[in-house]
């Protein structure tokens, strides 16, 4: 039997790396995919592929098990100089890629790494939790929100889509 496969997006950031290295102890084929990764950070059982996923055409990526989707832009808009419906696109791009990859390669589950940040100050009222309608308006709410809604009709069945709003992380490497 061989060895199940995780692709990880993402995966020179803070949270894609530990994701790689964790699935690569529990024994997972891991190729892990970024446009930048830190030289320190080599083997491990990982197959790193040096790509950008919102450039023209898609990097040769192999079928994996499961897709975990975490490039995304994190710096303020105004910091980089980009208008922010540039910002948008520079998120939904990429993410347009590794959807039309899923659809092809038909993994079993697709998960989304969203963010807290989709919400306001006024969401939930102290509580955070599936029953609360987000309702940030940052630049990066409105791309993570868009990217939420669009997954469910990207990815039909048999794959399964999850979306995992993170909280603040922080830790050795952040």
């Amino acid at each position: 039997m061989s060895r199940r496969h995780v692709l990880v997006t993402g995966a020179g950031g803070f949270v894609g790396s530990a994701l790689s290295r964790g699935f690569a102890r529990l024994g997972w084929e891991v190729t892990a995919v970024d446009r930048h990764f830190d030289d320190a950070e080599q083997g491990g059982g990982i197959r790193r592929v040096s790509a950008d996923l919102g450039a023209a055409g898609e990097p040769e990526l192999p079928a994996s098990d499961v897709v975990i989707h975490g490039a995304w832009v994190t710096s303020d808009p105004a910091i980089l100089g980009i208008h922010p419906a540039e910002y948008v696109a520079q998120n939904l791009r990429p993410l347009a890629t590794i959807l039309e990859y899923a659809a092809r390669t038909r993994p079993h589950a697709f998960v989304f790494l969203s963010s807290s940040g989709v919400f306001s100050a006024q969401d939930g009222e102290g509580e955070l939790n599936d029953g609360v309608q987000p309702t940030g308006t940052s630049p990066y709410a409105a791309a993570k929100r868009a990217a939420e809604l669009l997954l469910p009709s990207a990815l039909p069945p048999p794959t399964a889509v999850h979306v995992v709003r993170l909280g603040y992380l922080f830790g050795p490497g952040e």
